[in-house]
């Protein structure tokens, strides 16, 4: 899985931050984020091509996707 590096002196909303290449990395991140008692953040780095819906219930995730103005998701 693709992760951002920080050094062990990191906050936790740092600690929450993912970097994401692919439609699995997304997925699994999601999962992953399911389990965090904080806000997480997958920042995108290129364009996701997504294969079949992703469903989020609010009340399940608190989850930010940042393409950071340049990438987002396609439907292939």
């Amino acid at each position: 899985m693709a992760t951002r590096a920080y050094p062990a002196v990191s906050s936790r909303q740092q600690d929450a931050d993912r970097l994401a290449y692919s439609e699995a990395d997304v997925r699994r991140m999601l999962v992953d984020a399911a389990s965090r008692e904080t806000v997480s953040t997958i920042r995108l780095g290129g364009d996701i091509i997504l294969t079949r819906p992703i469903l989020l219930d609010a009340a399940d995730y608190n989850v930010v996707v940042d393409g950071g103005g340049k990438y987002g998701f396609r439907c292939a």
